[in-house]
């Protein structure tokens, strides 16, 4: 895969440096006998995402030659533009660090390949609207939005300086959730579910 192959060149040189092998297995929902969706093609802790990865277990590693193995959600994929395609695997190898012992030196699996191990996101939010419409900064929600805003302001300037907010990138097709009688932006990074202010 290209894209994989470049985001690991251009920004996670250290496994490009130890030659680190990942293959990405693009996932379709399960369907019923009709065709029918009946569920999201990727959960992770039982939330649909676009894409997860994880450390290859020793059979996988002999079996299928690959040191970790990337899952990406392939009718979101489709939807994407490239660059954001590009950012969703950056996003994905980020996750793979490259464990070392006590001395600094990588720690090796025998047949001289690294050790590897996962590491969380930055961040991950989750939480109820309503509880805030009812809580109000109060609420852990409201309390870890702003949190997250006053730690990271530097990521969010291109969210502009409170005058008109610099554009959003754009998927091929923009789709909105209906929950009630309100309709909710929804903006698929990790995590499909992440909810943006509500479509006026």
């Amino acid at each position: 895969m290209a894209v994989l192959n470049r985001m690991m060149a251009d920004h996670h040189r250290r496994l490009a440096a130890e030659k680190v092998r990942v293959a990405v297995l693009m996932i379709h929902p399960p369907v019923n006998k009709d065709g029918d969706k009946i569920g999201p093609a990727i959960k992770h802790a039982g939330v649909e995402v676009a894409g997860r990865i994880k450390v290859a277990t020793a059979r996988e590693r002999v079996l299928a030659e690959v040191e970790a193995i990337m899952e990406i959600d392939a009718e979101f994929w489709d939807t994407l533009v490239i660059e954001s395609q590009a950012a969703l695997i950056d996003h994905e190898l980020e996750h793979l660090v490259i464990l070392i012992d006590k001395e600094g030196v990588t720690r090796r699996h025998p047949g001289n390949l690294p050790v590897l191990a996962t590491q969380p996101d930055d961040w991950m939010l989750t939480g109820f609207r309503s509880v805030v419409d009812r809580h109000g900064a109060h609420a852990l929600e409201a309390m870890a939005i702003r949190e997250l805003y006053e730690g990271f302001q530097m990521v969010f300037e291109f969210m502009g300086d409170g005058g008109d907010a610099a554009e959003t990138p754009k998927r091929k097709n923009t789709k909105t959730k209906k929950r009630g009688a309100e309709t909710i932006r929804v903006t698929h990074f990790k995590h499909k579910l992440t909810q943006l202010a509500p479509v006026t």
